[in-house]
């Protein structure tokens, strides 16, 4: 974001985050993360 700004930018995130979620096969294939891996767009 600062390349794309072309100055220093201060980002405050909150996240929500599912119990268990690691243990959860259906929401980690729905969430699909390994296809995203490695991605340059």
């Amino acid at each position: 974001m600062e390349a794309i700004f072309g100055r220093r930018v201060y980002l405050n995130l909150h996240i929500k985050v599912r119990p268990n979620w690691r243990e959860l096969p259906a929401f980690l294939n729905a969430l699909d993360w390994r296809s995203m891996v490695g991605r340059d767009e």
